[in-house]
Order: structure tokens, then C-alpha cells, then sequence
């Protein structure tokens, strides 16, 4: 069977790679799950039950990181690595299970929320007298979401104030980088600066926060 080009996790596609060799910064690693590039890459070594198994591992990180559960690095990859290990597990010794859950995921009558586009944010953050809903303000939230890691996005929804102007003038920045975002269209293996690209990421994130943090007193 063909693998998926994509894979929908929460809210957010994640683009699965085929990579020759690994470029995962663990040693003897065999996939690695990228954030903000919204991937999740593989080598072609590996086959069958490895394979498997290496994709339900970084899955299981991108959930971690969807659901902004924040755990310590060593805590969530011993966790990741507990849960791959068993989920395959299961699965290699309950061939009938895959079936059967199937079944019941496709009886499942499905409610579809709309989602809010992002354009339609513009206005709105530009009308001073607009009061931002719950469900706009975690659709932004996700929006800002995607354009950074984890750490900074935890740090950044935390000074966010949806009634300050100076702020709704940075989420128009953040929604300007979320609607032409390159980094989707490279290879991440390809990047070869990633650590230094990283470096100066969080430096701007750590200037926008100083402004946040400024215009509120």
C-alpha cells in the first residue's frame, strides 16, 4: 500500500518524508517529528514492523506537541518510546483488532466544526471596537500555533492580549507568516543551518515577547 503524503493530527497536516539517511538528532534514530515544519520524516531503510512502529513514535510526539502537553524531553521520550512500543506491539498480536477498530471509526457519524479562516482575521484585528469570541481566540491561538515551536508558542499565548492594539498589530505579523509560511515547501533535511535557524528564531520570538510584555504597562 502507498503511504499517505500527509497526515491529519488535531487541527494540522504534518507531511510525511522518505529521507536516504537520518538527520534526527538522537543517535541511531529513524525518524524524527519537526514542529513548526509540520513533518514527520523516515528513513528508507526501514521496513515493515520498524517502520511502523517509527511512525507511531513520531505520531505520538506530534501529539504531545499538538495537545501542548508539556513534558520534559527525557520524561516524553520515554513515554513516546513506552507507548510506541506497546501500541505495535498490540497491533502485531491482534491482526483481527486493526479491522475492528476500522469498522467502528466508520460507523462513526462525524460532526464537522468549521473552521474559522485565517484571512478572516484581518479585519478583525484591525476594528478596535471588535471583541474577539472564545472560538476566535482559539483559532488564533492555533494559527500562532503553527508558525512556532511549542516553547515559544506556551510564552507567547501567555502575554497575548486580544484588546491591546500594539498586540493585535503582531498577530497581523503572525497571520501574514502563517498564510506564506516557506518553510512548508523545503525539505527539512535540506536545511542545513537548522540549529542556527532555530537559534535566531527563538531570538525574535524573545524580542516580540519583550514588546508584549512593554506595551502592557
Amino acid at each position: 500500500m502507498q503511504r499517505p503524503e500527509k497526515i491529519k493530527i488535531g487541527y494540522r497536516e504534518y507531511k510525511l518524508e522518505e529521507w536516504k539517511q537520518t538527520v534526527a538528532s538522537a543517535n541511531e534514530a529513524q525518524g524524527q517529528f519537526f514542529a513548526k515544519e509540520g513533518v514527520i520524516g523516515y528513513t528508507a531503510e526501514e521496513t515493515g514492523v520498524s517502520h511502523a512502529n517509527t511512525l507511531i513514535h513520531e505520531m505520538l510526539h506530534a501529539i504531545i506537541y499538538q495537545w501542548n502537553m508539556d513534558l520534559d524531553e527525557k520524561v516524553e521520550e520515554l513515554v513516546v518510546n513506552g507507548l510506541a512500543n506497546g501500541l505495535t506491539t498490540i497491533f502485531v498480536d491482534n491482526p483481527k483488532l486493526m479491522d475492528y477498530l476500522k469498522d467502528k471509526f466508520m460507523k462513526i457519524e462525524l460532526k464537522i466544526n468549521d473552521m474559522i479562516p485565517a484571512k478572516s482575521f484581518i479585519p478583525k484585528l484591525i476594528d478596535k471596537k471588535h471583541k474577539f469570541t472564545e472560538p476566535e481566540k482559539i483559532e488564533m491561538y492555533n494559527i500562532i500555533d503553527n508558525i512556532m515551536n511549542k516553547h515559544n508558542y506556551i510564552k507567547i499565548k501567555k502575554e497575548i492580549d486580544f484588546n491591546n492594539i500594539l498586540h493585535r498589530g503582531i498577530m497581523l505579523s503572525f497571520l501574514s507568516e502563517h498564510e506564506h509560511n516557506y518553510y512548508k515547501y523545503l525539505p527539512i533535511q535540506e536545511l542545513k543551518y537548522f540549529e542556527q535557524i532555530s537559534e535566531i528564531e527563538d531570538k525574535r520570538i524573545n524580542l516580540i515577547l519583550d514588546i508584549l510584555i512593554e506595551s502592557k504597562k
